[in-house]
């Protein structure tokens, strides 16, 4: 607004008081939306480092669409991802290490192990690697062995798995295969599949 003095001011008066204009405070509410979603935005997309067979704690990165899933447990997102980048595509490099997300699974029978008061689950898991002829290459028939007594349901939701590929490795087709099974209750499982070339 422009006073007496033909000046321009940032405020105007109403009864007597002196407030801030709407455009100033338009603009504080824009700069803090830009601030939140900035912020939003780091946390959604940072992916841990991990080692096979650990526990997430809510991963959110996630886009690979040549995972084929199967089983009864549920889950929401799932990945793949090299040096904390996403696997866009099928083409693995040998000698390099892969990592499998899955965030948001549910479906483990709880259970309260000593009266605890916060729910458990019992989880097993194997991983497998086979080339196009069916040769194995890798087995891992007990991923979660240092898992004993169960985990918290809470963790459970977060899984992740580490494939490390030999350096020296022919071109072809191959299966990257992991299974997760409930030890409550063995009906409850997913399996995931991908296939990649070299």
């Amino acid at each position: 607004m422009v006073n007496k003095r033909g000046q321009v001011t940032t405020s105007y008066e109403s009864n007597g008081e002196k407030r801030k204009s709407p455009a100033i405070i338009i603009g504080i509410v824009i700069l803090l939306i830009v601030v939140i979603a900035f912020g939003a935005y780091f946390l959604l997309n940072k992916t841990p480092q991990t080692e096979n067979g650990v526990l997430e704690q809510g991963f959110k990165k996630f886009g690979i669409s040549n995972i084929k899933t199967e089983g009864n447990l549920v889950f929401n997102k799932t990945s793949i991802s090299l040096n904390n980048v996403l696997v866009e595509n099928s083409v693995f490099s040998p000698g390099k290490t892969y990592i499998m997300y899955f965030s948001g699974i549910t479906g483990f029978q709880e259970f309260n192990p000593y009266g605890a008061p916060a729910k458990f689950v019992d989880i097993a898991a194997s991983m497998e690697l086979k080339n196009e002829n069916g040769e194995i290459i890798l087995d891992e028939p007990n991923v979660f062995s240092s898992y004993i007594g169960g985990v918290p349901a809470k963790d459970a939701q977060y899984l992740s798995f580490q494939l490390k590929l030999p350096k020296e490795m022919d071109r072809g087709k191959y299966l990257w295969r992991v299974v997760i099974t409930d030890k409550k209750n063995k009906i409850n499982k997913l399996t995931a599949i991908v296939s990649f070339k070299i």
